[in-house]
């Protein structure tokens, strides 16, 4: 009787863990379970994995031309080209070879562009639920000289100014996309010398990566 308790006791245990392990990693949680319409991974696409106790196998990488992920456990599981959920399927039997019943979340990253008045100016990796606000906080926030009224965000063909200063105004709970730039203003600055050159720069930056998986 005893060991039976003991033995409910430990699976009570070890579900509270991964209920905190799931909770912790929500946004990852969404997007596997609502994300089976993400298209599937291609070559050069950034993919954030996380495996239950096992630091050293979760982390970002990088879908290799060849089709599977920079990291050296994992440099034979084909993720790319498939649906996402099959793709999490093969890296999950992949670790059933040593691990038992393992715990895997799979979410394809986003590239965003945060450059401007940023102190950590950069082109960033992010998750899909990443709203504008929190993609300039992943770069460091504003320096002392920005703008957070003056905010510019293009995307593709199409360019918008953000104003987060405003809690009446919904743009810094804008969710981000592939592919934005977004540019935070500086006090006294000029838009052609401050705005246009540096997203030219961007731009750059962006095919170069293309170009660079393609090869």
């Amino acid at each position: 009787m005893i060991a039976k308790h003991r033995s409910w006791l430990q699976r009570g245990i070890r579900l509270g863990l991964i209920g905190g392990w799931l909770a912790g990693t929500s946004v990852m949680a969404q997007t596997s379970a609502v994300g089976e319409d993400v298209p599937g991974l291609s070559p050069g696409d950034p993919v954030r994995v996380k495996v239950w106790r096992e630091p050293e196998l979760s982390g970002d990488f990088v879908v290799t031309p060849e089709g599977t992920l920079d990291h050296p456990r994992f440099d034979t599981v084909q993720v790319a080209g498939v649906p996402l959920q099959v793709a999490r399927a093969r890296l999950r039997a992949f670790l059933s070879r040593e691990y038992s019943d393992p715990l895997i979340i799979l979410e394809p990253m986003l590239r965003v562009a945060v450059q401007g008045e940023v102190r950590q100016p950069s082109l960033y990796p992010m998750g899909r639920s990443t709203t504008v606000g929190q993609a300039i906080a992943i770069a460091g926030g504003p320096t002392d000289r920005g703008k957070l009224n003056e905010v510019r965000l293009v995307r593709g063909s199409e360019q918008h100014l953000l104003d987060l200063t405003k809690p009446s105004s919904s743009d810094a709970s804008m969710l981000v996309r592939s592919g934005d730039q977004l540019y935070v203003g500086r006090r006294g600055g000029n838009f052609f010398r401050d705005v246009l050159t540096p997203f030219a720069s961007l731009t750059a930056a962006f095919v170069s990566v293309i170009v660079a998986v393609r090869q």
